[in-house]
């Protein structure tokens, strides 16, 4: 699959372009805090905490504590799918 597939994968399932930029950006990083994520995807710091907000609403993102830092995870890209794919099989029943 295309990464440009990818992306629209991701666009499908409700993901806005900064939410897919702030996914991919914690994917390409294995994690990090807010304000480096937004360094890496080219966001103003106060623009990226309410979209890792959203992230981890939707599931998709986990924050833990580290020292003085909140650091933020992505889900991995099968859990995603397998998530999803419950979420189907609910609404299927």
């Amino acid at each position: 699959m295309k990464i440009d597939e990818k992306l629209e994968l991701l666009r499908n399932i409700g993901l806005s372009t900064h939410e897919i930029a702030a996914y991919t950006g914690l994917l390409k990083t294995g994690g990090s805090s807010a304000s480096e994520l937004a360094t890496e995807i080219g966001v103003k710091r106060t623009t990226i905490y309410p979209i890792l907000e959203n992230l981890t609403e939707k599931g998709l993102v986990a924050a833990y504590k580290k020292s003085f830092k909140t650091i933020y995870t992505p889900l991995a890209p099968s859990k995603l799918v397998s998530n999803y794919e419950h979420k189907l099989e609910s609404l299927t029943k």
